[in-house]
């Protein structure tokens, strides 16, 4: 049970370039998440108190919880997660030539 909750921890406090990454990955899908709250309110809402409403109510069902959006990173492609950080493009890029040279005959 314990290594299931590490393995699925959030890098809340870690300097990592994952861990960057992963807050650049979130940042992205939750503007997302607003930006398609707003325009289901917009069609929705006729006031602005229901404007304000539909917004929350749309988002709350759109938005993952932070520890589902970390389980989705964890098993994203490295060519998806270096899109996220300059960083992780790095080393993906040094690891693919390094596997190249280690597994060239």
């Amino acid at each position: 049970m314990v290594e299931r909750y590490k393995r699925l921890m959030v890098p809340w406090d870690e300097d990592t370039p994952d861990s960057r990454g992963f807050w650049e990955y979130a940042k992205q899908h939750y503007l997302k998440c607003f930006n398609l709250a707003l325009e289901i309110a917009d069609k929705v809402g006729t006031s602005k108190t229901g404007f304000n409403l539909g917004v929350q109510l749309v988002f709350d069902k759109v938005a993952s919880p932070l520890v589902y959006l970390y389980e989705a990173w964890s098993v994203l492609d490295p060519e998806k997660k270096a899109m996220y950080s300059a960083e992780l493009a790095k080393i993906h890029e040094e690891s693919k030539k390094l596997a190249e040279k280690a597994f060239s005959p």
